[in-house]
């Protein structure tokens, strides 16, 4: 009965080989059934002709290092653990490359998962270590992804890294830590062949909120050299412009980053602040207007626009936006309070005590300003207003 059992286990291998004799789960198999039975003198030639077949399951070869092994073959062990090393390496390369596209399309976890499940077979590659605190990062956990960075610059290939430095600027920018951040960015452009615009504009940024506006834009002109349509690098020279008052020059800054992507709010908030400071009033309300399309629920941008178009003498568009404004920041007392000028100049008198009502309801110190104010000297005879004022 065993005999004919063996037969049969033979004659279903010979059929798997002829149909796919590259089939290594069949291999496995054969050479299994020869260790169970003890057949050690068959096991030579069966593992030469497994040796040859194209694989790239790393279980796979660690099984017939494992057997080499135990025949005492060096050699084709040796030749096994080459395969293996080969595969991981591919395994390794991989890896990276999935998990970078997973951080692209914003599959922060599982770019984790795939980071840690490669490090597993090698432990101390830098590539994976910056995946893996690429994915920490985005996750917001910086505490691990500090620590993983600092792994990694212990390690004689992290320590000339560019990404890892790079890495370690972005988690102390975050941390607010700026002028460590730029050491950081430093030590990336030192380590890269040619320093990469998101190297530059990062670096650039920091020195902008530092206040040192000249390294700033020398930054943000090195990123647009490199790339002359980088949004972020007109982005970043328009708000130096803006910060020291070179309104025409930021406009056209504005005007070159919205030529790239007209989606940022804050480019649109800028050009209206720069239109402003010129009291060209039409154009400023008309990039604030923008600027609210894309971010509705900002009310500095409401209030840009309200302002706007105050000084450009459009009352009916100001109220409306007001309106809006307040629908966001309905404790605003000054909000109100402005509404109630502008009703009151529009000849809207219930509007107008209303809404002074409930400015002075949230804010009782306005009572002063309004009896001041010029806005309401059609109220002043107003039984209801002298009430609200006393």
């Amino acid at each position: 009965m065993a005999g004919g059992k063996e037969e049969e286990a033979r004659r279903v291998y010979d059929e798997v080989f002829s149909i796919a004799p590259d089939y290594h789960k069949a291999w496995l198999s054969k050479i299994s059934a020869l260790l169970l039975k003890k057949r050690y003198k068959e096991l030579p030639e069966v593992l030469e002709g497994a040796m040859v077949i194209p694989c790239s399951d790393p279980f796979y070869w660690r099984f017939l290092a494992s057997v080499w092994q135990k025949l005492g073959n060096e050699e084709m062990l040796e030749e096994c653990l080459i395969k293996l090393a080969e595969i991981e390496v591919y395994e390794i390369e991989e890896a990276y490359e999935e998990g970078m596209e997973m951080m692209e399309r914003g599959d922060y976890e599982k770019a984790l998962e795939i980071a840690e499940r490669a490090l597993s077979l090698k432990a101390d590659d830098v590539d994976l270590m910056y995946l893996k605190g690429c994915a920490l990062f985005a996750l917001g956990q910086l505490d691990s992804a500090w620590e993983i960075v600092n792994e990694a610059l212990m390690t004689e290939d992290g320590e000339v890294n560019s990404d890892i430095w790079f890495l370690k600027g972005l988690i102390l920018k975050k941390k607010g830590q700026l002028t460590e951040a730029l050491e950081a960015y430093d030590k990336a452009i030192l380590f890269d062949e040619e320093p990469s615009e998101e190297i530059l504009i990062e670096k650039g940024d920091a020195l902008f909120t530092l206040g040192r506006y000249e390294e700033a834009m020398e930054a943000f002109l090195s990123a647009e050299e490199l790339n002359p349509e980088n949004f972020l690098a007109l982005k970043g020279i328009a708000k130096i412009e803006l910060e020291r008052g070179n309104y025409e020059r930021a406009i056209n800054a504005c005007k070159e980053a919205l030529d790239l992507y007209k989606g940022d709010a804050e480019v649109w908030r800028m050009m209206a602040i720069a239109h402003y400071a010129l009291e060209e009033f039409n154009l400023s309300a008309k990039a604030a207007t923008e600027a609210t399309l894309r971010e509705p629920k900002n009310p500095e941008n409401w209030r840009l626009r309200i302002l706007s178009y105050l000084k450009a003498g459009h009352n009916p568009q100001a109220l409306r936006a007001i309106n809006r404004i307040l629908e966001l920041e309905p404790e605003d007392g000054d909000m109100w309070f402005l509404k109630a000028t502008i009703c009151a100049k529009m000849e809207k008198k219930e509007m107008a005590l209303e809404s002074l009502a409930r400015a002075l309801e949230l804010k009782p110190e306005l009572k002063i300003e309004a009896r001041e104010n010029e806005s309401f000297k059609s109220l002043q005879k107003d039984e209801k207003f002298q009430s609200l004022i006393k």
